[in-house]
């Protein structure tokens, strides 16, 4: 849809376009309101190594998102020098992952990290433990963010890492109140979908408090060139629309509850190894 963005010339703030491909050299109006896609996970492998973990097997939807998050992620196992045991791909809708899981029990990593989204971050964790394998540290994207994973998963959720673009303890702009009224409305704690959707918002309403008019090439000039403090943390873009200042986090389920686990000036608890698929 970017490309359609561009030709009607209208600004855009993009709340779930984390893919870094939209944001180069030509993208005139669409403006990230995520952290890119090439972080998710980003904390997994440097605390797996700091626990002894060597080796390392990676998945990835055929996706954009997965894709370029299983590129960096295959970067980054080289870079902190582990050993890449087991790669793959796999497309959807892919109802039986067991040749999956086998491959990796097969491999034995030490550490599983899947580039995936919801319904195939719960099926292979399924499939592994019916292989029966549980490395030491397993950590999936997207999908365990969700409530319904650890319906879904049960017991076997326990123990999962996965990434975050915002939080409930974090001490942003707002952020209280956005919880708050958030639970109100909807009756549930929001995750950091709805956190970034309200973090577009919030920018799109500080720049037209600014320009006092929708005027789309003002508008658009303004969030390039201007911070705006939001709940997901400070919202800033390069000239090209990508954002430059979010963070990540990682969350572990622990016993059913969500747990903030890295960085560790962050975290609400310690991380629980190993992960035991039960």
């Amino acid at each position: 849809m970017a490309p359609l963005i561009n030709k009607y010339e209208k600004v855009m703030i993009e709340p779930e376009a984390s893919v870094p491909d939209i944001y180069v050299p030509g993208n005139l109006w669409n403006v990230q309101g995520i952290a890119p896609s090439l972080g998710y996970l980003e904390g997994v492998l440097p605390l797996a190594k700091s626990h002894g973990a060597k080796t390392v097997a990676v998945l990835a939807l055929k996706s954009a998102f997965s894709l370029a998050c299983d590129k960096a992620r295959l970067e980054q196992v080289k870079a902190l020098d582990m050993s890449l045991v087991y790669d793959t791909t796999y497309a959807l809708p892919q109802p039986d992952f067991s040749s999956l899981a086998l491959a990796i029990k097969n491999a034995q990593p030490d550490v599983v990290v899947v580039c995936s989204y919801y319904p195939d971050a719960v099926g292979i964790a399924q499939a592994l433990q019916r292989a029966g394998y549980a490395p030491k540290f397993f950590a999936e994207a997207i999908g365990p963010a969700e409530d319904e994973f650890t319906k879904a998963l049960g017991p076997i959720a326990n123990r999962i890492i996965s990434n975050t673009s915002w939080w409930a303890s974090l001490k942003t702009a707002g952020n209280a109140a956005f919880i708050a009224h958030y639970k109100a409305t909807f009756h549930q704690d929001p995750d950091y979908h709805a956190a970034s959707g309200y973090g577009a918002i919030q920018a799109l309403g500080a720049a037209l408090n600014a320009v006092k008019a929708i005027d789309q090439a003002k508008l658009h000039d303004w969030l390039l060139h201007n911070e705006v403090q939001t709940v997901q943390g400070t919202f800033a873009n390069d000239p090209n629309g990508a954002a430059k200042k979010f963070n990540q986090y990682l969350f572990q389920i622990q016993d059913g509850t969500r747990k903030l686990i890295w960085p560790l000036a962050d975290a609400e608890a310690p991380a629980q190894i190993p992960y035991t698929g039960q």
